[in-house]
């Protein structure tokens, strides 16, 4: 079988140019508006690019810039050193990171730039400064802490290693002991033999699934509170603090004065956002009851109960998914903010069966926020289908049957739970790795696919 024919690659020197107009169009536009100039050096520098999401011309340009560069990257080192780089370098960072994070070396040293001597870093850590030495000084060339060129054997900030403290909590589940998902990597070969068991599972010795291993073997007892710290940690990353991707990627204000149920809610991030910037709607946090502590924290301190906030404070609902929906909510929508993706096909039609009674009886409408997938490769820049396979590869060392999914299968696991249930709409904000959908009842399947994938917002760049 003959391979299909495609484009020649582009050159070195296409991709030098590529580079250099995309870094010219991306710098000019940060100059124009006034925004932060990217430093490496500096711990003040921007932590990311979240400013320039509505800046169509930046935002491409940088998705450009950094295809392009990737790109180059691995035509200049050559197969042999692309693979040595990922089994040598890459696997030593990762090692390194949890080192810094697990000593928490980015809070000892002083976050306002000062340098701190080595012997004195150690001291405070409790470590012995020679293998701390080796350590950073393979970070020194992640960019992450710097040796002053003046102050040999003292450490600084940089950006990177800067941003590392308000990351942590996304550290901790990633590369934390508790979790083991950093251990579970290893175990993939027997796990893929064993599934819908997750690597996490197989990597505990006594098979616990992951939700039971955070419970019970946090030492402070605060598994689920950490585990909702790292989600709004990620979420942060993606979208900013004030969620904009929620706020403008559906039809909150043609629901009205009703009801939105944000089902498996969590500790109330998304009602909080929902009911200060719509304020007729009425925001029910459906979780465990064990989450209704923190969520009614988070109430308490986002302003939202003081005497001048006219809009309805969210409420806290203890109900688990897979159980049937209270009677009497009659909501206008269901929201599913990064839930199904935890779960295998089966679980989420459980989940989703519970919501249809509902969605049919009242006309409720289903947004559902979740990353979507490139049908086929190539379809949108390597570099950022790399990170949505490895976030699907997360969700299976995490949870075995839990999975990112393409427009496809979200509109083939919509039609299981009911077959006049689909996708109606999908926007994506370019640059953005969570999709916004709205699930309704339509009629013909592959035409709603096809609509579907059709309103996405904006082109993704290619070379």
């Amino acid at each position: 079988m003959s391979l299909p024919s495609h484009q020649p690659p582009p050159s070195l020197i296409d991709l030098a140019t590529s580079i250099l107009h995309a870094a010219a169009t991306l710098q000019t536009e940060l100059a124009t508006h006034h925004l932060p100039q990217p430093d490496l050096n500096s711990p003040t520098s921007r932590h990311n690019y979240l400013d320039i999401l509505p800046n169509p011309t930046a935002t491409s340009a940088r998705a450009s810039l950094i295809e392009a560069t990737r790109t180059l990257l691995h035509l200049t080192q050559g197969p042999t050193d692309v693979l040595r780089t990922m089994v040598l370098s890459d696997r030593t960072a990762v090692a390194v990171l949890r080192v810094i994070h697990t000593l928490k070396i980015a809070d000892a040293v002083p976050p306002s730039g000062e340098a701190i001597s080595l012997d004195s870093l150690a001291q405070t850590l409790s470590v012995h400064p020679v293998p701390l030495t080796r350590v950073l000084r393979f970070a020194y060339t992640l960019r992450i802490f710097r040796e002053p060129v003046d102050m040999p054997g003292y450490v600084a900030h940089t950006a990177l290693s800067a941003a590392i403290p308000s990351f942590d909590p996304y550290l901790w589940l990633t590369l934390g002991d508790t979790t083991k998902v950093h251990l579970a990597a290893s175990n993939f070969p027997t796990a893929l033999r064993r599934w819908p068991t997750s690597p996490t599972a197989v990597t505990d010795s006594e098979g616990r699934d992951f939700w039971t291993i955070l419970q019970e073997d946090d030492p402070d007892g605060k598994g689920m509170d950490r585990f909702s710290a790292a989600m709004t940690t990620s979420l942060r990353g993606l979208q900013g603090a004030g969620n904009t991707h929620l706020v403008e990627g559906f039809e909150w204000d043609a629901l009205g004065s009703g009801t939105v149920v944000d089902v498996g809610g969590g500790s109330g991030g998304n009602a909080v956002v929902i009911a200060r910037s719509f304020p007729r709607l009425r925001v029910v946090v459906q979780d465990l009851a064990k989450n209704e502590e923190p969520a009614r924290r988070n109430f308490e301190v986002s302003g939202l109960m003081e005497g001048e906030w006219e809009g309805c404070v969210p409420e806290f609902q203890a109900q688990d998914f897979f159980a049937p929906q209270p009677e009497g909510l009659r909501p206008k929508a269901y929201l599913l903010s990064r839930i199904l993706h935890d779960w295998s096909d089966e679980d989420a039609l459980r989940i989703l069966a519970n919501l249809v009674p509902a969605m049919r009886k009242c006309g409720t409408k289903l947004f559902v926020v979740e990353r979507v997938l490139p049908d086929r490769c190539g379809d949108i820049p390597l570099y950022q289908e790399t990170q949505l396979r490895a976030l699907d590869l997360l969700m299976y060392t995490t949870f075995g049957g839990g999975c990112e999914r393409s427009a496809e299968e979200w509109e083939r696991l919509l039609r299981r739970a009911d077959e006049g249930l689909g996708i109606v709409g999908i926007r994506t904000r370019v640059g953005s790795e969570l999709a916004m959908m709205e699930g309704g009842f339509c009629e013909g399947v592959g035409s709603v696919v096809q609509r579907a994938v059709g309103v996405n917002v904006g082109e993704q760049p290619r070379l």
